[in-house]
């Protein structure tokens, strides 16, 4: 016999959590709604747990593999490698280099938005699963993005629409497909190490000492980027000498990722490198 409860206050906490989620993306105080977003929908998963505990049980899962995210995208833009590309391309690797966690949490969402659509019956929740498996198939392409989001918008369509009086599904099994998870994740791994392979530059020479890092495209002329973590009143790279003549003088850089970034282009018949930094100085062998 189908059994059905009240769950109107978890409706509303799902559907405002959702939504102020969504501001996430904007910096500073869309942070702080974003979080207060997340609580809430965190809250809407345990007050839903009286109808079907399934969803606060991935939602958890998600969460910690969310940390995990967030660690490995702060350890790849820490590189100084990735501060010798422009902006835009190292924040695309980053991304790429979390891809096949992010597929496992989008396939986990896609079973989330199945579990409600069970207890709803509401279609948008179908609809989302389906966008959520486009977006993210074709997420390195980056139209994914916006697939994956027009996912999440027929998702909180879905928490508003959905019945205050769902059916009682407490205690179903998961019905985790483990074999098209493990699918989605090679895919994710393997077209990412792809296209980062394709995008990464090549440096013949790469030389690091105290903060500094050296990076050395050989060629008929030496192209040289030296990087150095942090900011500084001025340039925190004070002078370049190439064989003792001063070639750069802290006239001209760049920053990346809160790192400065200094490019070069120096003899393929030169030998020593040495560089006046703000906390002291470096000398570098290129023989």
């Amino acid at each position: 016999m189908e059994r059905r409860t009240l769950a109107k206050n978890a409706k509303s906490l799902l559907y405002w959590g959702s939504i102020l989620s969504l501001f996430s993306l904007i910096p500073i105080i869309g942070s702080l709604l974003g979080l207060i977003g997340v609580i809430l929908y965190f809250v809407g998963l345990y007050e839903w747990k009286d109808v079907d505990d399934r969803p606060f049980t991935l939602g958890i899962v998600q969460l910690i593999l969310g940390l995990f995210y967030v660690v490995l995208l702060i350890i790849g833009m820490e590189s100084g490698f990735f501060s010798t590309l422009s902006f835009s391309k190292a924040f695309y690797i980053g991304l790429l280099y979390t891809y096949p966690l992010t597929a496992i949490v989008t396939m986990l969402t896609r079973y989330q938005v199945q579990y409600f659509y069970e207890a709803t019956e509401e279609e948008s929740f179908l609809t989302a699963k389906k966008l959520y498996l486009v977006g993210i198939l074709t997420f390195p392409f980056i139209v994914g993005i916006f697939i994956g989001f027009a996912g999440r918008i027929f998702e909180i369509i879905g928490y508003s629409h959905m019945t205050d009086t769902p059916k009682v599904l407490k205690g179903r099994e998961f019905g985790i497909d483990i074999r098209q998870m493990g699918a989605i994740f090679v895919y994710a791994l393997v077209l990412s190490l792809l296209i980062i392979h394709v995008m990464t530059p090549r440096y013949d020479i790469t030389l690091r000492k105290g903060k500094v890092e050296v990076f050395i495209k050989k060629g008929e002329v030496y192209e040289v980027k030296v990087v150095y973590p942090g900011r500084c009143w001025g340039s925190c790279i004070k002078e370049i000498s190439v064989d003792g003549k001063v070639v750069y003088w802290g006239n001209s850089y760049s920053y990346v990722n809160d790192k400065q970034v200094v490019t070069l282009k120096i003899s393929a018949n030169s030998s020593m490198l040495t560089i006046n930094a703000q906390d002291g100085v470096y000398t570098f062998s290129l023989s």
